[in-house]
């Protein structure tokens, strides 16, 4: 039987700058490629099937979401696990290897992301009709490109404080 832990907070406006170190510090948290919650829920505790984390910056309102699909006697530890870990980052400076790691994969799935000419099409016309101007997608690998271990912390400070969050369980 499965159960799972979601967590959601307030995120940024796709017109913040620190929605780039904020994409940075979900990804040491949720990557499936070695992030934080990944290593241990899944690796040393054993008790999740999936943990995936997400941002999504809006125009009005951004939001942030992380969830672990566990097992009914899993909840309580992946849950405490999760908190810790959205502490930690928010208190610890992430490591240079973390934080390598994040920029280069987020600036590869932006190179992903932009290999057609729909999907070029669509993010320039979209972005500016939101009035980031048809050029903001150049400029996005460069913007993580400069995220540092301190914009990381500070960004974890003001998103991911779990007294703000809301948290849902299904069982």
């Amino acid at each position: 039987a499965q159960a799972a832990v979601m967590f959601g907070f307030q995120g940024p406006l796709i017109s913040d700058s620190d929605r780039y170190a904020l994409d940075v510090a979900v990804n040491i948290l949720s990557s499936s490629l070695g992030g934080r919650l990944f290593k241990r829920i899944r690796d040393e505790l054993g008790k999740s099937y999936v943990v995936s984390g997400r941002a999504a910056p809006g125009i009005d309102a951004g939001m942030v979401s992380f969830f672990a699909l566990t097992t009914e006697d899993g909840l309580a530890r992946v849950r405490a696990i999760m908190e810790e870990e959205f502490a930690r980052i928010g208190r610890d400076l992430v490591t240079d290897k973390e934080l390598a790691d994040a920029k280069t994969y987020l600036i590869s799935k932006m190179a992903r992301d932009m290999q057609t000419l729909g999907a070029q099409a669509m993010t320039r016309s979209v972005d500016e009709l939101l009035g980031l101007g048809y050029r903001n997608v150049d400029d996005e690998p460069g913007r993580v490109a400069v995220v540092t271990p301190e914009d990381v912390r500070a960004a974890a400070r003001k998103y991911l404080d779990t007294a703000h969050a809301a948290v849902v369980i299904t069982r």
